[in-house]
């Protein structure tokens, strides 16, 4: 029986109009990221000045779609108390207009992804060449992908032939068939802790070899997934429709159980340092760190079971046409489960049942190199490559490249990452900025300057800390105190 909460699900996953990409990466390179670094490779902690580092608490969310972009005639800024009157309703509450949101129409495919990451406490404690290190970590996240162009416009006109709902389908008897592409959705909820082990190897020329592994336990939470595949709508007459052959597939998992799991993290970086004798004036004064850093790490390998998911897959095995002038099925909310067995009795095949599946972690690929030009400037190159496939059942981080310079000191830093993000579909400006034990930024920063249009939205914000009394700003100023003694020193020296 096709069970009318499977229709609900369904219904959902297309009213998705309007809202992943792991981005505390500015913070995550810096020399001052120890803690935060083991989100992205688990070796970039074996570098560091900080014999033990904490990362309280942080969190990341981000919104973003390709079709719909949000155009207020005021900045959201002015809001709630300062909107202007002619966009206030009667009671004075901020009024909201259709034409104020435009849709991207350019033949392409729509897409949708929605996620929220919290940091749990996490630390990097050093002990001699080792680094232990805590990782925890909880997000929620969900994705609507492949939805064609026609179909994306009819769903945000509510499918209403008098708001133009259907300009973009063929019309009947005109011997052109309506195409929608693989559609799927799916939506996870899960969290992580675990242990990070990271050794720093001792090489020539001040150069070092780190090698870092990561194990965490995870655990899976509600989620769901649906899958459509490509469906054909043939209309050669203007009184007949033809449905094509297709296959439609939804999972519903974590809803009395929790899932869990292994996942593992592997990486290797390389500090490279010119050779002494090739170590002239300048590059004293300004590589004072490296001159170059390199890492590589493949990030959350592995699953999490759940024992008792309901799957459920509905085939249509034949050509399903219907003449429009006679047909009429006479659905009613009380009669249309059998209804459809009915049809799919006929022309297709409907199963259902609980069963055993794995919901893979969203491994990635991350690799980052860092380069130092001058005392206090670095220019970073990241790459964040995943390893799951767009339309998978499987959580997943979408693909970015960043490139992003960055003035350091251990108590301050700032950062503005150009990122060619979003499964590499938009180019966006960021900045971030560590102050002391805060840090936060963006990685989609014109939405926060001109609110009167965007659709994404990127954020994070968090607090970590570490032994500061010896590398934090007291030191710098007993540092800076101590330079100035031997200066005068220098001075009252007689010459020989």
């Amino acid at each position: 029986m096709f069970k009318k909460r499977h229709i609900t699900l369904l219904f959902l996953t297309f009213l998705l109009k309007g809202l992943w990409s792991q981005n505390i990466t500015p913070i995550a390179v810096s020399n001052y990221g120890t803690a935060q670094s083991q989100f992205i490779s688990p070796s970039l902690n074996g570098y560091s000045p900080y014999n033990w580092h904490v990362n309280l608490a942080g969190a990341w969310v981000n919104g973003n779609n390709n079709f719909l972009s949000l155009h207020m005639p005021y900045s959201l800024y002015r809001a709630p108390n300062s909107i202007p009157e002619q966009y206030q309703t009667e009671n004075g509450n901020a009024s909201f207009e259709d034409e104020w949101i435009w849709e991207s129409i350019n033949g392409k495919q729509k897409c949708v992804d929605v996620a929220a990451t919290i940091y749990g406490p996490s630390a990097s404690v050093k002990v001699k060449n080792f680094r232990v290190g805590l990782i925890s970590r909880g997000f929620a996240a969900g994705r609507l992908s492949g939805v064609s162009e026609n179909l994306a416009h009819a769903i945000y006109k509510e499918m209403d032939s008098a708001k133009g709902a259907f300009i973009y389908f063929n019309e009947f008897g005109t011997g052109l068939s309506n195409e929608g592409d693989k559609i799927t959705m799916a939506a996870h909820s899960s969290a992580a802790v675990g242990l990070n082990l990271s050794y720093a190897l001792p090489l020539k020329h001040n150069r070092q070899f780190i090698g870092g592994i990561s194990m965490k336990r995870n655990f899976g939470y509600q989620g769901a997934y649906f899958s459509s595949e490509k469906m054909i709508l043939n209309s050669n007459k203007i009184d007949s429709v033809f449905f094509e052959p297709t296959s439609i597939q939804i999972m519903q998992f974590g809803e009395n159980e929790t899932a869990k799991g292994w996942g593992y993290d592997i990486g290797a970086t390389y500090i490279f340092h010119k050779k002494e004798f090739k170590r002239n004036g300048p590059y004293q004064l300004n590589n004072t760190r490296y001159f170059s850093k390199l890492s590589v790490g493949l990030i959350d390998i592995g699953s999490v079971k759940y024992k008792d998911a309901y799957v459920a897959n509905l085939s249509i095995n034949n050509t399903l046409g219907f003449n429009t002038d006679s047909f009429d099925l006479d659905i009613s909310q009380d009669n249309y489960p059998s209804v459809l067995d009915s049809v799919l009795g006929i022309h297709g095949t409907y199963t259902d049942g609980r069963q055993s599946i794995r919901v893979g972690l969203p491994t990635r690929l991350v690799v980052s190199y860092d380069r130092q030009f001058r005392k206090h400037f670095f220019m970073s190159a990241t790459l964040s490559q995943s390893l799951r496939k767009r339309h998978s059942r499987h959580m997943r981080y979408q693909s970015t490249l960043m490139l992003a310079p960055r003035w350091e000191w251990s108590y301050f830093e700032v950062s503005a990452p150009v990122e060619l993000g979003y499964d590499y579909r938009a180019l966006r400006l960021g900045l971030s900025m560590r102050a002391g034990p805060l840090y936060l930024g963006t990685n989609s920063l014109l939405p926060f300057l001109y609110t009167r249009g965007f659709r994404d939205v990127d954020f994070f914000i968090g607090i970590a800390f570490g032994n500061l009394s010896d590398y934090g700003l007291l030191k710098s100023l007993e540092d800076r105190k101590e330079r100035k003694a031997a200066k005068k020193r220098a001075k009252g020296c007689p010459e020989f």
